[in-house]
């Protein structure tokens, strides 16, 4: 015995999406986006130097 399908059942996905309501977008001052950029070079910089020891370490222990 099958079920029947029942793929169709429900709201339509219109009426779903615009029952969803998106809070406007919030503008950032220029010195919250300068931390930003300060923490994303600082965390770009500690990856890069990890990088460069382990890389460092694999060829020095050959």
């Amino acid at each position: 015995m099958s079920l029947p399908d029942t793929a169709e059942d429900g709201l339509p996905a219109r009426s779903v999406f615009h029952a969803i309501a998106m809070p406007p977008r919030r503008r950032r001052s220029a010195a919250e986006r300068l931390r930003k950029a300060v923490r994303h070079h600082a965390g770009m910089g500690v990856f890069l130097m990890m990088l460069v020891v382990s890389v460092t370490l694999v060829v020095f222990s050959r």
